[in-house]
């Protein structure tokens, strides 16, 4: 089944949130569009059908609802068929409401799925039969590529899978496994995780982490600097953060470094705030005020100001912490400033979870 999105209308695609919304609502459902398209007006926006017409392709057309008699218009020009009025809207005659601001009409191998949506509106449920999964994601930590790809391929033949292979961070594989016809991504998978003992299985690791936490009756908290909060956004988008993150903080300046979480002064001064010492004092002082079992502290230049030939932009100083152990890391990031902050996030959670294998890899 091949998946398109057509949104309709500058309340839609001016609004950023509300398109992100859409994204994460329709990821819910299994639902990858391959092909999206953006109008801000309806007239004429249906594309010619890309590539086999044979293959079933479903569309999702969301519009701001003064536009809808518009793209009921272009629907039913399209289709060859006529417009009604019903529950005081006007549709396609041959088309059947799942809302009473949807509705849905089928066109051979083409299936038409229109709601109108305002900005800011809940969106409602797609109403379709989606196929059973036939994939999986691994994410493989501590594992090199160049060792990693003669068992990826033995594992593709014996199982009959596809599979892709990206790098979010150094450090960090993330392995998409899709089945072939008959394939056996479930084997794929408990094979994969077998041979690579630091490895997950998870579409979402901030929701793996959150689950992980919850089992062992652990919590974190987190220092930021650089990051300003984007940290303790990737763990708190997910539900059930509360369970194991009651708070974080943003010591943006060395004056809250050192009244919130106990920086001195004098080891600002020497190191400056995006050092090592710096940071592993925030951990400290995060894990002290707290109570938490896990600490993490960033602190570094995001740019594209601030940086010096002895600290470029790109410098990162991340520091992990529990009562046990502490590990520090000092990174060059190379990119714009929000990809940098970006790349900082996916190091401190790498880090986390090496800090303890016995807690989330249960490697003993």
């Amino acid at each position: 089944m091949k998946y398109s999105l057509f949104l309709i209308g500058d309340g839609l695609i001016e609004n950023q949130p509300m398109c992100r919304y859409i994204d994460r609502h329709f990821a819910r459902f299994g639902i990858t569009p391959e092909r999206r398209f953006l109008f801000r007006e309806p007239q004429r926006f249906f594309p010619e059908r890309a590539g086999d017409t044979e293959r079933a392709e479903t569309c999702f057309i969301l519009c701001d609802p003064f536009l809808a008699p518009l793209v009921a218009r272009e629907i039913a020009t399209l289709t060859g068929d006529t417009l009604i009025i019903r529950d005081e809207c006007l549709v396609p005659s041959r088309s059947s409401n799942m809302a009473p601001t949807y509705y849905h009409l089928n066109d051979g191998t083409l299936h038409l799925h229109v709601m109108q949506v305002e900005s800011g509106g809940e969106l409602p449920s797609p109403e379709l039969t989606l196929p059973p999964s036939e994939s999986a994601v691994v994410h493989l930590f501590e594992s090199d590529e160049t060792a990693l790809m003669p068992v990826l391929k033995q594992i593709a033949e014996s199982y009959r899978v596809d599979y892709a292979l990206t790098a979010p961070i150094p450090g960090w594989l993330q392995c998409r496994l899709e089945a072939e016809r008959f394939g056996d991504v479930d084997g794929a998978l408990q094979h994969l995780l077998t041979r690579f003992p630091s490895a997950v299985a998870s579409d979402n690791i901030a929701l793996w982490l959150i689950e992980v936490l919850q089992d062992a009756g652990k919590t974190v908290t987190f220092a930021e600097s650089c990051t300003g909060g984007l940290l303790s956004y990737y763990l708190t988008k997910e539900s059930g953060a509360s369970g194991v993150f009651e708070g974080g903080l943003i010591t943006y300046s060395n004056r809250l470094k050192s009244e919130w979480i106990a920086v001195e002064n004098a080891t600002l001064e020497a190191h400056g705030a995006v050092s090592r010492e710096v940071v592993e004092a925030m951990s400290a002082g995060a894990l002290e005020v707290s109570g938490a079992d896990y600490a993490v502290a960033v602190s570094g230049v995001a740019g594209p100001t601030g940086g010096t030939p002895q600290k470029p932009v790109g410098t990162v100083q991340v520091a992990v912490r529990s009562n046990e152990a502490v590990t520090i890391a000092r990174l060059q990031l190379s990119g714009d400033r929000n990809y940098i902050q970006e790349q900082t996030v996916l190091y401190a959670v790498k880090m986390l979870m090496l800090l303890d294998k016995k807690t989330f890899f249960k490697i003993y």
